[in-house]
Formats: C-alpha cells, sequence, structure tokens
C-alpha cells in the first residue's frame, strides 16, 4: 500500500508544535518527521540537532534523514523491543528527488512508532 504525501500531511497536523509547514512536495528534508517524533520520544529525536532551511542541498537532507532513520532505529530497539530493517527505503531518492514512494515506506515506520 502507497502512502501519499497528502496522508502524511494530514498525520503530521496531529502534532501543534511542529515548528515545519513544510508543503508535501517538501517532505525530502526530514524535518517536520523528526519533529513529529519527538513529540513521542524527544529523547530520541531532539529536533534541535538536525539542520533546517536546506533549499535544494539533497547533501544536508540526506544527513538529516540518515539521523532520522539511525534514531528510528534506536527507538524500535530500546523502546519497542523490536528491530527495524530500512534497508528498502531509498533516502537518496528522498533527499534528491522527493520521491513520494520512498517518503511513504519511510513514513510506514514513522505511522507505527
Amino acid at each position: 500500500m502507497q502512502v501519499s504525501t497528502i496522508t502524511i500531511q494530514e498525520f503530521l497536523t496531529q502534532f501543534p508544535t511542529l515548528t515545519s509547514t513544510t508543503p508535501p512536495e517538501d517532505l525530502s528534508d526530514g524535518v517536520a518527521l523528526f519533529e513529529a517524533l519527538a513529540e513521542i520520544s524527544l529523547e530520541h529525536f531532539d529536533p534541535t540537532s538536525i539542520s533546517r532551511d536546506l533549499g535544494e542541498n539533497w547533501a544536508l537532507k540526506l544527513t538529516n534523514l540518515r539521523k532520522l532513520v539511525r534514531n528510528l532505529e534506536l527507538f524500535y530497539q530500546e523502546e519497542l523491543g523490536k528491530g527495524l530493517d530500512l534497508k528498502d527505503v531509498d533516502l537518496n531518492l528522498i533527499a534528491k528527488e522527493g520521491s513520494e514512494v520512498e517518503i511513504g515506506k519511510l513514513f510506514g515506520f514513522i505511522a507505527a512508532a
């Protein structure tokens, strides 16, 4: 099942303290997703630890996404007692092209958290 960026945006409206008001096509920087997870576990997702206002710099976006995935894996292990394998999520496609398919895959793991 593919998750649309509109569905993700609707999910993000459930977190009123998000500072990112990113449009659906800009979910590629990981900021809004990281901030949503911070509301679940600030210990694992400190929103001050990621870069913001990245523009088109895909390398910095990729850095944010890698940190998001690393922290998400740690959260699953420590808080949920489960392993998490995100090797099927292409972070490069998210950072470089804003791939909705890949964002949807990543979001599935975020929503489950």
